[in-house]
């Protein structure tokens, strides 16, 4: 089974930190923007299952209640069509795929997410 969740989610958190480059003598860049609830939400959940993952807990039925909570974040920011709230069903898709290796669910919850956020930018797909 891959276990590939952990390096995906690992650089989708680092792509949101930028690195310093500065000399030691130039003044540091401003600080990082707040994160939004939905991306300290997320950021618990995945978390938690990581911690899962880590205990050799990669089944749907092991992660149920972290899935449910994928929908209750969900539910919580339906009013708010962001990338971070779209990040939110591209973490569940991506449980799916790679984790479950659940083809079918995750692939229709990439089509839910090209329906539900049209406008937002997603990463581009790596070359087959």
């Amino acid at each position: 089974m891959k276990l590939t969740l952990v390096p995906v989610l690992l650089a989708t958190f680092l792509a949101a930190t930028p690195l310093s480059t500065q000399a030691a003598d130039t003044p540091p860049a401003q600080p990082a923007p707040e994160k939004t609830k939905a991306q300290t939400q997320l950021e618990a959940l995945v978390d938690k299952i990581r911690a899962k993952l880590g205990e050799g807990q990669p089944t749907e039925t092991a992660l149920a209640d972290e899935i449910k909570q994928f929908d209750a974040l969900l539910a919580e920011h339906k009013n708010e069509k962001t990338p971070d709230v779209a990040q939110i069903l591209m973490m569940k898709a991506t449980l799916y795929l790679e984790v479950f290796e659940n083809e079918a669910k995750g692939t229709e919850l990439l089509e839910q997410l090209r329906k539900d956020f049209p406008d937002t930018p997603r990463p581009a797909s790596p070359p087959p």
